[in-house]
């Protein structure tokens, strides 16, 4: 399909006043200002992303980037996708890894703001203890 796109000239970008894709994780946490810019572009998003593959992974991104919110993240997309969106998900000890009890003190040393995963029926204590240093005064 590439290729006879290609040979077509259809250029999806430019027609929609795009210079490149930006993609990242799915995953993601965004202002109030952000939600209702990103719907108000709804009819731009439609046209831009209904006929492609993992849109869900590029149509955030490439309207944050070309817009003013672009100045406001923490990093850019191409980061890190999970350091980016700010959630720790360790794919390396697992499918993703169930963070133990033992693993508090890592989890308060990170630097992310969110985790995945839980299991409070097995490991009860992490979740507890992360939850008793949230509610914290």
């Amino acid at each position: 399909l590439v290729e006879m796109q290609k040979l077509l000239r259809v250029d999806r970008l430019k027609r929609n006043g795009m210079e490149r894709l930006y993609c990242g994780s799915q995953w993601f946490s965004i202002t109030g200002a952000l939600a209702k810019y990103v719907l108000s572009k709804e009819d731009w998003i439609k046209s831009a992303f209904s006929y492609g593959c993992c849109v869900d992974e590029c149509f955030l991104q490439t309207l944050v980037m070309q817009s003013a919110f672009a100045g406001n993240l923490s990093m850019p997309p191409e980061a890190d996708d999970y350091h980016a969106n700010m959630r720790w998900i360790d794919w390396k000890r697992g499918n993703p890894y169930t963070f133990e009890d033992g693993d508090y003190e890592e989890l308060i040393a990170s630097d992310y703001l969110f985790a995945r995963k839980f299991d409070m029926d097995q490991y009860p204590k992490v979740c507890k203890a992360l939850y008793k240093n949230c509610v914290k005064k």
